[in-house]
């Protein structure tokens, strides 16, 4: 609703199509979303967010091809520009493909000269997406699952439930790591799951 008054409000802005079409995307709506995000791209060619989330509607509809295009574009624009660096690590990773070039991307972001421009958000997800392509590459052993500080309770504890659910560990250990990261996160819905996780291995459907 707020989306659709600022349009109505200033028509010719790229600004409303831009969240209507985020909104989009978040509700599901994917075609809907790239329909929206690529008008708003014509009103407003150099907009990074607009091309990133644009991207982002592409990957989310399978079009991955397009979707590294865009967040080419956007990189074109402006090379720091994390959220466009994390999507394409994102899709080579889950791709399989360019797994150097991917790997690359995130130690750029981790510990190299992209990290003054990322959220520690953005930084949580580098380190997200550094462990999957670990797993991709069998080096179970050599991904680190604990992070200095903020990342320990945070990105930290999520790694290492999905190591232990990926390794398929006792459903023990699992359980003591979910009871951990509810302590910590208690609004969050990772460790729930993970517990739901291990209710279901034990075949104790009722929990």
């Amino acid at each position: 609703e707020l989306a659709a008054a600022m349009r109505q409000r200033f028509p010719k802005s790229a600004l409303g199509l831009y969240l209507e079409g985020k909104v989009r995307l978040l509700s599901g709506d994917t075609r809907g979303a790239i329909d929206t995000l690529t008008r708003a791209h014509k009103r407003a060619e150099e907009d990074t967010r607009v091309l990133a989330t644009l991207a982002s509607a592409l990957a989310a509809a399978g079009e991955v091809d397009a979707a590294l295009e865009r967040a080419d574009n956007a990189l074109a624009i402006n090379d720091g520009h994390v959220a466009s660096l994390l999507l394409k690590a994102r899709l080579l990773i889950a791709q399989r493909r360019e797994l150097d070039r991917g790997e690359q991307i995130l130690e750029a972001i981790l510990s190299g000269e992209k990290q003054r421009f990322a959220a520690t958000g953005e930084i949580g997800w580098a380190f997200l997406l550094r462990a999957r392509l670990g797993f991709i590459r069998g080096q179970h052993a050599e991904t680190q699952f604990r992070f200095p500080g903020y990342f320990e309770d945070r990105v930290g504890i999520g790694v290492r439930l999905g190591v232990f659910m990926k390794l398929d560990r006792k459903s023990e250990d699992v359980a003591i790591e979910a009871q951990r990261a509810i302590e910590v996160r208690n609004h969050q819905v990772g460790p729930l799951q993970a517990q739901a996780g291990v209710g279901r291995r034990c075949t104790h459907g009722h929990q």
